[in-house]
């Protein structure tokens, strides 16, 4: 799931509202301090994500394929379409052709 991290607290922002239900003001304090402003992805439950990087998935998308992985297998592991893994790719690539 991707959401963005509200980088502030506001009550007419249910989105803000949701997070601080569902986690509870502390951990919601941390998210911001962290994460505050940016997207980020939390795997779905059951989730196979088990080492560190795999918790920003753009960047395990990138490192797996750098090591050959088939974008395929990286698809079914981190249960995203295929279409998802390509276009992560192609984010990845078209940043590097501008450096």
């Amino acid at each position: 799931m991707r959401l963005s991290c509200p980088s502030s607290y506001r009550e007419n922002d249910s989105h803000a509202v949701r997070l601080l239900r569902i986690l509870g003001a502390q951990k919601l304090s941390a998210l911001q301090r962290i994460y505050g402003g940016k997207r980020i992805w939390i795997p779905k439950r059951g989730s196979r994500a088990p080492c560190a990087i795999c918790r920003l998935r753009n960047e395990c998308v990138d490192v797996w394929r750098s090591q050959g992985a088939s974008v395929a297998a990286i698809s079914r592991f981190l249960r995203i379409s295929p279409k998802t893994a390509y276009r992560i790719l192609q984010m990845r690539n078209s940043r590097l052709r501008r450096k």
